[in-house]
């Protein structure tokens, strides 16, 4: 941490409100950029060698063509003095101007007296991770991204002929986005194709909206002090869609639609993946005239029962090997091995059959990871209760909940029912179907027919005490209403004032939660994006909404004018809203002057406030199955169940109002506190609490300590306090993406 405004320099430092994490010192001033304390990781351990020495993929496995050589077009070096160079010092780069609109072939020049291969080697050396023999140092030097977080490779090639030649950057996107067809039913790829080399295009950009490219190195090799980096945008004939995914039926599929593209007559539903050993791939999921599309079709069945072996087919975004964390195997190995686990993106790619729009990727675990792939084999096996006669005996030891593989590979379960209208009838048991809710899995469970003489009469008995076991959630799956109605008027770009309390871990998340509280449905944000580093402006958005109680319900987030407006619609009208926030601080003010005093620790707080919650507020159970009626909305009446007011002034509401009130409780009463939502392995979305005690940051689930036991039961635990049925992991939209891990607590 600087000592002095006056000598320190620019750079990161230990944050001084939170030493688990980094804040950059502008020289003058903290500014609000900040990232997790251990920010250098070694590179991916087994790389595959490209095919050609000098050509060096930036996350993928090269396709290496002699020919391309001479192909080569000299073009201006970024770092040369045709470009100017501007300093941002509330940030870690240096940047150049912005190069827009390129042609898809673009190279770029990088003026070096240094041999590539060797700075990659030696930087990585350097920090512990050298590579082994037969294997290619991942690139460091040059680096393009196409995220300006500047954490999201896009693929690439670098060529240097000789130790000391310029380097030359291209493209090497295969050509998902831009025509001719593909053999074998492939994707569409360019007209333009290297023979012998099965139709992948090279030497293109134009798969994304943006690059950043990133030089770390200065001419002569050494390292740069601060990277430089130049955003750059590809021409494109026609505009990405902007689109939107849900769950309407609640079963599990997902739903898919977009804005219509002027001039498009098809639309293709693009799957990419990017193996840190694999190297990226692309998936073409459908081909739609409309505009939108579901993955109802998208399964796999037998004939003769009433569930699908797997649903979302095409879409799981895992590999059996490393992905997914249900034993599929005796001998697991490689589960869980970070370093080979891929990523996965899902976006919609407007086409008229011969222009092809940009793909704009959507992270596809983030939109619907939670959603049911297949039926956990070996989960659900460990379930089982079987007896003498090697059928189940009774229906009271049929399991109550159904486990499953989710698209991100996580094993969930959710309640099951029996379904009666299925059941076969052999001589000595019956054989019923058992079905997982939300989804469209199941399997097939038999019992014997002498312990369950009266089989309706046993299944509806059964049907309810799953349902009365099952662990209380709430949180939507999805969001997905509309934008709002004034969604062409002038952006605002100075935040109301207002007389509650804002908080955000960064001046852009406060920005958006003071427009939030006051409502505005169009929001100018041309101040806080573009600068690498920054934070997402989804991200800093979803933190504004989740961290902020006096935010109330909003349902639409989207960009507009390029990423430079931010448009918010709200479940309920202002002037509701402004009489219900006016309440809240009321009510507010009243519980924490009546609950806790000054004098109280942290701990002693929390703990009075868990106790005035779980003593003044029930579950709100006829919210929650309006809920489970369509799990992608907040459901039409019931708002006040999934904000503050639900439990702090009608006394009802499901996890997240439980979740708004207690953090708007803590906070009021000094003691820093802040939402989490994530997922219930055991029962679906959810959401909690953590709270800073005595320097960490403990979790408290005010929701499940209002189950009718002990209180205190989830009460300041770690996050390793949730165990069996309350096992749980953190999403990704509470926070912004670099400030979740201060928030661990092993």
């Amino acid at each position: 941490m600087p000592e002095s405004t006056e000598s320190t320099n620019a750079g990161w430092y230990p944050d001084p409100w939170d030493g688990r994490r980094q804040r950059y010192w502008d020289g003058s001033q903290w500014t609000e950029h900040i990232h997790p304390a251990a920010e250098q990781s070694a590179p991916p351990k087994k790389r595959r060698r490209g095919l050609v020495i000098g050509l060096v993929s930036g996350g993928v496995a090269v396709l290496a063509v002699l020919a391309l050589v001479a192909t080569f077009v000299v073009v201006p070096a970024v770092t040369g003095t045709q470009a100017a160079v501007y300093t941002d010092r509330s940030t870690l780069y240096d940047y150049t101007d912005e190069m827009p609109e390129l042609e898809r072939r673009h190279e770029f020049t990088i003026d070096a007296d240094y041999d590539l291969d060797t700075v990659n080697a030696e930087h990585w050396a350097a920090v512990g991770a050298e590579p082994g023999e037969g294997e290619t140092p991942d690139s460091w030097a040059l680096q393009v991204f196409y995220d300006e977080a500047l954490t999201k490779p896009a693929d690439f090639m670098t060529y240097q002929s000789d130790p000391g030649d310029d380097v030359t950057v291209t493209g090497n996107e295969l050509g998902v986005a831009f025509g001719g067809n593909a053999p074998d039913g492939g994707l569409p790829i360019m007209d333009e194709q290297v023979p012998g080399y099965d139709g992948y295009q090279i030497s293109s950009w134009g798969l994304h909206e943006e690059y950043f490219l990133v030089n770390r190195v200065e001419k002569d090799g050494t390292e740069r002090a601060k990277p430089l980096v130049t955003r750059f945008t590809v021409a494109s004939e026609l505009d990405a869609p902007d689109v939107t995914f849900s769950d309407p039926g609640g079963d599990g599929t997902m739903d898919v639609s977009w804005t219509p593209v002027e001039g498009a007559t098809e639309y293709l539903i693009i799957v990419s993946s990017d193996s840190t050993t694999e190297g990226g791939s692309e998936s073409l999921v459908a081909e739609v005239e409309g505009t939108e599309w579901s993955s109802a079709t998208e399964v796999s069945d037998i004939d003769i029962t009433p569930w699908v072996d797997t649903q979302n087919v095409n879409l799981q975004a895992f590999d059996y090997l490393v992905g997914t964390d249900d034993s599929r195997s005796e001998d697991p190995s490689g589960v869980d091995d970070e370093n080979s686990r891929p990523s996965f993106d899902i976006g919609v790619v407007a086409t008229d059959g011969t222009h092809f729009s940009p793909y704009k990727p959507y992270d596809l675990v983030q939109t619907s990871g939670s959603l049911p792939y297949e039926v956990a084999f070996y989960a659900n096996r460990d379930l089982k209760k079987w007896g003498a006669s090697g059928y189940i005996e009774g229906i009271e030891n049929v399991q109550t909940e159904l486990p499953f593989t989710s698209i991100d590979g996580r094993t969930r379960s959710t309640v099951a029912y029996l379904d009666p209208v299925g059941v076969v009838e052999y001589d000595d048991r019956w054989v019923v179907p058992l079905r997982g809710r939300g989804t469209l899995l199941g399997e097939w469970v038999p019992i014997t027919k002498r312990s369950t003489p009266d089989l309706a009469a046993a299944i509806a008995q059964f049907n309810a005490a799953a349902e009365a076991a099952a662990p209380s959630t709430g949180m939507p799956r999805f969001t997905a209403y509309e934008p709002p109605a004034d969604a062409d008027s002038e952006p605002l770009s100075e935040a109301p004032p207002t007389d509650y309390p804002v908080y955000g871990s960064t001046e852009f998340t406060k920005y958006l939660a003071q427009h939030m509280i006051a409502q505005t449905t169009s929001i100018d944000i041309s101040a806080f994006v573009g600068t690498p580093g920054a934070p997402d402006p989804y991200d800093a958005a979803n933190e504004a909404r989740y961290q902020n109680p006096y935010v109330m319900n909003v349902n639409y987030l989207g960009l507009r004018d390029d990423g430079d407006t931010l448009l918010v619609s709200y479940a309920i009208p202002t002037d509701e809203v402004k009489t219900m926030q006016a309440s809240l601080k009321q009510r507010i003010d009243e519980v924490v002057g009546a609950v806790t005093t000054e004098d109280m620790t942290a701990a002693e707080k929390v703990t009075a406030l868990n106790d005035w919650l779980v003593g003044n507020a029930v579950y709100d159970d006829v919210a929650f199955a309006a809920l489970q009626a369509d799990p992608s909305t907040t459901p039409l009446g019931y708002e006040a169940a999934w904000n503050a007011t639900g439990t702090l002034l009608q006394g009802t509401g499901v996890c997240a109002s439980y979740a708004y009130a207690f953090t708007a409780l803590a906070n009021a009463a000094g003691v820093q506190t802040v939402v989490v939502s994530g997922d219930v392995l055991s029962g679906g979305a959810h959401a909690w609490n953590k709270s800073l005690i005595d320097g960490s940051w403990l979790a408290v689930d005010t929701t499940w300590n209002d189950g009718g036991g002990d209180p205190a039961t989830y009460l300041m635990i770690p996050d390793s306090g949730f165990t069996g049925d309350a096992e749980r992991v953190e999403g990704p939209y509470w926070m912004i993406d670099s400030s979740i891990p201060v928030y661990a607590t092993p």
